[in-house]
């Protein structure tokens, strides 16, 4: 049974013409699936208790060109008869469907259609570079932009959707380009006063209610605060105390209902990672904001836990929760009070480097079976029973493959399964991952699997305990599964120069990798941190060090600190946090030697220098901890006589990656491969 405190999360909502049966929104996330009608759906879980799901973004026209990125486009009859299944399956389960509209302006190069794009202004793309614009529009191709909205909106009606949401949420966007004075600089009346500049979406708000009828509830989702000037350019974006507030009354008889966020030329400040943001960062915007509407308001913001939740109604943040995808059925656990069976959302932005390189699906670091229920037919709360269910499974490992493994093993209903790890406690990588600055939310990724794993009894987790080969052959599973991680490389191996640093080794006292200082190996005073991964790790040993009161120079052979923290949103912050903090940097320059006292370093275009080091860390390749599995996988006579029908390795074991990687690693075999009727034959993997 749910706490008292959260029912005001289970209150009806009438939003327009329709009633949400209770709070929880799930809102337009980038998910990959395009119109692609099952994954879509198998994206948006709609079992899980949501009042309403919702597409990601949709194409509204060919002219809103978003290639490479795979998004929806209800374009004709046949898109339509595909999203309805999305919208039946939402109608079932006792959910209203919603779909975002979308048109792109500056922000796309045409690269589909080859076309110009239709723009507020003549502009540049906005990613910048020689590669088409937009050019500006007259009053012949805002009727059509605008009567291409209309079409899609019918053709969402056709399939069966409730909510008809227009999205203004990017800097580049038409309908965002219209309101914010760094765009809208025309002359016309569509320019200048906020009038004028709300005259293109209060023509479109009256054509979409003439065309829908009082079926569909019309939404405005609107990034009300862009925080002041981009690039130094004075008046130019809209903010909370002005233009937004005049944008909401301007337009707001003609919605009804108002999804709201802030609009930050940096994206980091509007969707970032839970290391730069703390819970509900978007509040002292809201609240405010949503004095100026008597209409229902939602807002997509960091919150991982039904209190917070809770108080984001009571406070006036918003009326509306649109919550994250990592935990599909949290709306359903809250109401049935299994609130230690909650995926709480670490915020590791892991989707966005996948959306923003090409498009491709969503995936998440504490749900791996986001994105894959179509695909693969994983579901996250439901589990086939295997085949073979007496035979015993042993795991080696408990990082967050091997963890993940087991967890699914155990669901699955295996007779025996043995999770073994060399530790005195689970989560390998993840535990102490959670300790580096800003990043203590990702403990919730090691919480929810040790619950989960309590809960099972025929699942046995035994530490404290190395596995040898002889071990494994005579411990009496008939599956085994390696899941040995890997260790980060003393020697400096690396992408760059593929060979190790001349100098660099085990055993060296002035060298250190970080798992070693993590383990609270000695760190002298003047430290180099030597980053060729280019994720969160060595950004964040060095931020830990500087707040230690080391005197920290970073070399990267990168052109900037921790590049791939960019795509997840963490870079603008986290680099000013650790210049402010006195951080030396040192880009494009490799690691040439390292000695006790000083390394030596090299330019990409010449010359080399040393640098004064105590300690130096190599933050470079991690290397696979694959002897065990290779071993075994040597000798199949031996596998063979003592039963072991089948050897997987899996995770950093196979190869390293990222968190979320791993975890998709351990659900590969624990929910597709492991099924045989009696595991005849050693497969191997």
């Amino acid at each position: 049974m749910r706490d008292r405190r959260h029912d005001i999360l289970f209150e009806p909502v009438t939003i327009g013409p329709n009633t949400m049966r209770n709070r929880f929104f799930q809102a337009a996330h980038c998910s990959g699936a395009g119109s692609d009608p099952q994954t879509q759906t198998g994206t948006r879980w709609t079992d899980g208790g949501w009042a309403v799901v919702s597409t990601e973004y949709c194409l509204d026209s060919p002219d809103a060109d978003d290639f490479p990125r795979l998004r929806p486009r209800p374009w004709d009859d046949g898109d339509a008869r595909n999203l309805s299944f999305m919208t039946e399956e939402a109608h079932r389960f006792g959910a209203l469907a919603a779909v975002e509209l979308w048109h792109c302006g500056v922000l796309s190069a045409g690269m589909e259609t080859r076309h110009v794009m239709p723009g507020v202004p003549q502009s540049p793309n906005a990613d910048g570079g020689v590669i088409t614009g937009a050019d500006q529009m007259d009053r012949d191709d805002i009727r059509r932009v605008q009567q291409e909205y209309v079409q899609a909106a019918l053709l969402a009606q056709n399939a069966g959707f409730d909510i008809l949401t227009v999205a203004a949420t990017s800097t580049a966007d038409i309908p965002y380009t219209f309101l914010t004075p760094m765009f809208n600089r025309r002359t016309d009346g569509y320019g200048g006063l906020i009038e004028n500049r709300t005259r293109f979406h209060r023509e479109l708000f009256t054509m979409l209610k003439e065309a829908v009828g009082d079926d569909m509830t019309i939404s405005f989702r609107i990034g009300i605060d862009t925080l002041g000037p981009s690039h130094g350019l004075r008046d130019a974006g809209i903010g909370l105390k002005g233009d937004s507030r005049a944008i909401i009354e301007s337009l707001n008889d003609y919605v009804d209902m108002w999804d709201l966020n802030v609009r930050w030329f940096e994206w980091s400040e509007d969707a970032g990672p839970s290391r730069i943001h703390t819970e509900k960062p978007q509040a002292p915007y809201m609240v405010p904001a949503k004095n100026y509407t008597d209409k229902p308001v939602i807002n997509v913001g960091h919150v991982t836990n039904p209190d917070a939740m809770a108080e984001m109604i009571k406070t006036g943040h918003c009326d509306i929760i649109g919550a994250s995808v990592a935990d599909p059925f949290l709306p359903k656990k809250i109401d049935e009070g299994r609130y230690e069976d909650i995926r709480e959302d670490i915020g590791f932005n892991k989707s966005l480097p996948r959306f923003e390189m090409d498009g491709t699906p969503i995936t998440c670091t504490q749900n791996a079976t986001v994105g894959e229920g179509f695909h693969r037919a994983w579901y996250p709360e439901k589990f086939d029973k295997v085949m073979n269910v007496d035979n015993d499974v042993l795991v080696i490992g408990a990082g967050p493959a091997g963890m993940e493994c087991a967890r699914v093993l155990g669901e699955r209903g295996f007779r025996n399964v043995h999770l073994v790890d060399a530790s005195s406690e689970i989560g390998g990588s993840m535990k102490y991952i959670p300790d580096l600055p800003g990043l203590s939310e990702c403990r919730h990724f090691v919480d929810y699997q040790k619950i989960a794993l309590d809960k099972l009894s025929n699942v046995t987790i035994i530490l404290n305990k190395e596995m040898t080969p002889q071990d494994v052959l005579e411990y009496g599973a008939s599956i085994v599964v390696v899941a040995t991680g890997s260790r980060w490389a003393h020697d400096g191996m690396n992408g760059f120069t593929h060979a190790p640093v001349f100098g660099a080794g085990e055993n060296l006292a002035h060298v250190r990798t970080p798992d070693d200082v993590m383990a609270g190996g000695s760190v002298g005073q003047k430290v180099v941190v030597y980053d060729a991964d280019g994720y969160f790790m060595g950004a964040g040993i060095a931020e830990k060090l500087l707040r230690d009161r080391k005197n920290v120079t970073y070399v990267t052979p990168f052109g900037k600190i921790a590049p791939f923290a960019a795509k997840t949103l963490e870079a603008p912050r986290l680099n000013r946090t650790l210049r402010e903090l006195g951080l030396k940097i040192i880009d494009e320059h490799i690691l040439t030697a390292v000695e006790p006292g000083t390394v030596s370093i090299a330019g990409e275009r010449g010359g080399e220098s040393t640098v004064e080091a105590d300690t130096t860390i190599m933050v470079t390749q991690r290397n696979s901890r694959g002897e065990l599995y290779s071993t075994l996988n040597a000798d199949a006579l031996a596998l063979e006589a003592e039963g072991i029908t089948a050897l997987y390795r899996i995770g950093d074991c196979e190869s390293p990656n990222i968190v979320a990687e791993a975890l998709f690693a351990g659900d590969r075999p624990a929910a597709s491969e492991v099924n045989g009727p009696n595991s005849s034959g050693c497969v191997r993997s």
